[in-house]
């Protein structure tokens, strides 16, 4: 960038939204599972990202979802201050934002997941709201999440 010009997104107080879901074909045990982020940027608008992983848990999936989240975030706004994280499923918000303790085997795989989301968060400071299942933006993130399972889904079988 050239010295003197400023991007569109490069004010100092910058906020974003993301609505994240995270499924698994067989809810919480290892199977297929897809993930999805909407991004709400006042700049450039709504962005959708999502994906899939073959053999995964509905855990893993919720916080690939917010790890993905950040990172496009961050990648839209260069200083990105504070980022809201609106999801339906409260052990997101405790396991990132209230470091709730991992105790069940299903759980342990998302170790790695939170360390990744600690360092791509760098000093974006995470807000998390627990929004209802019928908010339109979360059934949204939800149907781009099934999508993606099921073409994981017809490419497995």
């Amino acid at each position: 960038m050239l010295a003197g010009v400023l991007s569109p997104n490069s004010g100092d107080s910058m906020r974003d939204d993301i609505w994240v879901d995270g499924i698994c074909f067989q809810n919480r045990e290892f199977s297929p599972g897809g993930w999805a982020v909407i991004l709400k940027d006042e700049a450039v608008g709504y962005q959708e990202i999502s994906g899939a992983s073959k053999n995964t848990t509905w855990y893993q999936m919720e916080m690939m979802a917010i790890l993905r989240g950040i990172k496009l975030a961050r990648s839209v706004r260069e200083k990105l201050t504070k980022l809201v994280v609106h999801t339906d499923h409260i052990d997101s918000i405790r396991y990132v934002a209230e470091k709730y303790e991992i105790s069940s085997e299903r759980e342990k795989g998302i170790h790695h997941y939170l360390q990744e989301i600690e360092w791509a968060q760098g000093p974006v400071q995470l807000e998390f709201h627990l929004v209802d299942k019928l908010d339109s933006r979360n059934q949204r993130v939800t149907m781009l999440a099934k999508r993606e399972v099921e073409a994981l889904m017809k490419t497995l079988a």
